[in-house]
């Protein structure tokens, strides 16, 4: 028997076959091009894509960390990358492991009362953090060349931080803080003020090294860097204010005399006698709360973090540092943030027994986190750094003086990759790390 052929196609098959074809790649070339693509394409979890309610700001073209058309290469890189994928996974029981062998949790669930909770491992760790690994990111972030970068400090102190940071992102070595230190010093001096020293001697602390990044210094006159320092105790916030002013800084070291907290309205701060000590920390909202102290504090104008977004920034910025640092209120200051935290690469906050915390754990904050996109872990020193997303331990609940770093892999995958890699380098040094009391 003669085997059968298939009778032949018609031409007008192959017509609609090429049509069919030309209009898939047209479809697959649109779908890649668009932002709300790569929100699925980042995560495999739909529950940490960002929220479709509000529109995100576009990046600028040279923004070199931010996901849009112009870097879709870039971003399928890092998704491609292992440890990117891999902060969307579960610790295993050998991470887990390793992770409470460096941070033992026995000092944490003994230590009650008398010490405050800083005998705890987390505390002992993570109290006074160096961040070395954003400082590490952004030496390649500069060399890119990063347009209008953005940092904001809530509970901005003495501003030495601040200023560092605005050295880094602006690439000005104009922005000293030794020189900053110099004149905010000698205009509490010129009030019969007094300067208390940071409780982590930030004022020792070394700057940002300028000559680690390439391409000529920028000066302050062309400088597109900002730094939005709002702090709420009223003496502090002026002396900031005006030492701002006189360095000429104030284009590029904004600051706001306002408190950040759950809603909008006013707020009590310390004033007057009692803020005549520039620069104290565990001093603030919490100080006027009680009737017997009302008569030294005066009113602050407070707002959310998302109504301090709209009335002060651009509505296309992104930030690339957010500080939250505000004595116990930072859960406050986070749940502010629904909108705000939508234009957030990387935040900063602090865990405490005081404040907001005592009605709070910082389970709910990690979660909360989690479902805007963010990736946290623990904010050590000397390059140590712990995941707690998908990794967490009961015993992290125990409230004390800590700190946490959070990045967002979607809008800055370099820097969640650089996170990632530390957390593994820190887990693969085992026993030469651990923090117990002495």
């Amino acid at each position: 028997m003669r085997p059968a052929f298939p009778k032949k196609t018609s031409p007008w098959f192959w017509l609609l076959l090429k049509l069919s074809v030309v209009l898939s790649l047209t479809c697959i070339v649109l779908f890649a091009s668009s932002p709300n693509a790569m929100k699925i394409i980042v995560y495999d979890d739909p529950s940490h894509t960002r929220s479709s309610s509000t529109t995100l700001p576009t990046p600028d073209s040279d923004e070199s960390d931010s996901p849009h058309p112009g870097h879709f290469s870039t971003l399928l890189a890092n998704v491609n990358n292992s440890l990117l994928h891999s902060v969307q996974q579960q610790c295993t029981d050998s991470q887990r492991q390793t992770i409470r062998s460096q941070l033992p949790p026995q000092a944490c669930e003994e230590d009650k009362g008398k010490y405050g909770g800083r005998r705890c491992s987390f505390s002992l760790a993570t109290r006074c953090s160096d961040a070395i690994w954003f400082a590490e990111f952004w030496k390649e972030a500069a060399q890119r060349g990063v347009n209008r970068p953005t940092a904001i400090y809530v509970g901005c102190n003495k501003g030495m931080d601040a200023v560092n940071t605005l050295r880094m992102i602006s690439e000005n070595p104009e922005f000293d803080k030794s020189v900053w230190q110099k004149e905010i010093l000698s205009n509490v001096l010129s009030r019969n003020q007094t300067i208390v020293p940071g409780a982590c001697n930030q004022e020792n602390a070394p700057q940002f090294d300028i000559s680690t990044l390439q391409g000529t210094a920028r000066t302050a006159s062309d400088s597109t860097a900002s730094v939005f320092c709002i702090e709420a105790m009223p003496q502090t916030a002026n002396q900031l204010n005006r030492s701002s002013h006189q360095l000429g800084w104030q284009n590029s070291f904004v600051v706001t005399n306002a408190a950040i907290s759950s809603t909008d309205g006013v707020a009590l701060f310390p004033s007057g006698q009692a803020g005549q000590k520039i620069g104290v920390e565990h001093m603030g909202l919490g100080d006027c709360l009680r009737q017997s102290t009302k008569h030294l504090c005066a009113e602050v104008q407070q707002y959310t973090l998302d109504t301090y977004f709209d009335k002060f920034l651009r509505k296309d910025s992104w930030i690339d540092f957010l500080s939250i640092d505000v004595e116990g209120y930072d859960w406050d200051v986070l749940m502010s943030a629904s909108k705000a935290l939508e234009r957030v690469k990387y935040l900063e906050f602090e865990f405490h027994r005081v404040g907001s915390w005592q009605q709070h754990s910082l389970k709910s904050a990690i979660d909360h986190l989690d479902t805007k996109g963010f990736v946290c872990y623990w904010a050590g020193a000397h390059g140590h750094i712990w995941r707690i997303t998908n990794c967490w331990m009961e015993y992290y609940n125990r409230k004390v003086w800590s700190n946490v770093a959070c990045v967002d892999p979607w809008s800055a995958p370099a820097l969640a990759t650089r996170m990632e890699l530390m957390f593994q380098e820190t887990l693969a040094a085992g026993d030469q790390i651990k923090y117990v009391p002495k």
